[in-house]
């Protein structure tokens, strides 16, 4: 394990809408920064293969990968996606947002 890089791991980021007065679940969205096909099929093609390439094209709109950025970002992502499908689907803007990250810890125990 190396210790002295910040590495980015998180791999899954859910964001849920729930209504404050009611308790009532309103939305939600997942981002993944991971599809285990993807990942089999780099390890058995060849990340920078001609088929790897091919399968790869054929296999993005089924790809459980939705999200390609840094892992601190995601919430900030999630939120986004939701606020705009509300304005579009429902007319509805929402007025304020409850965060719960965790906090990133260091992988030292300081």
């Amino acid at each position: 394990m190396d210790h002295g890089r910040n590495v980015d791991m998180l791999l899954y980021g859910i964001g849920i809408v729930i209504d404050i007065l009611t308790g009532l679940f309103i939305d939600y969205e997942i981002l993944s920064k991971y599809c285990p096909k993807c990942t089999t099929a780099k390890r058995y093609l060849g990340e920078n293969s001609a088929e790897y390439s091919m399968w790869h094209k054929s296999h993005q709109a089924e790809s459980s990968k939705n999200y390609v950025g840094y892992s601190n970002a995601v919430e900030i992502k999630v939120a986004e996606i939701v606020c705009k499908r509300s304005i579009k689907n429902c007319g509805m803007r929402y007025e304020s947002i409850l965060s719960g990250r965790v906090p990133r810890q260091k992988r030292n125990g300081k």
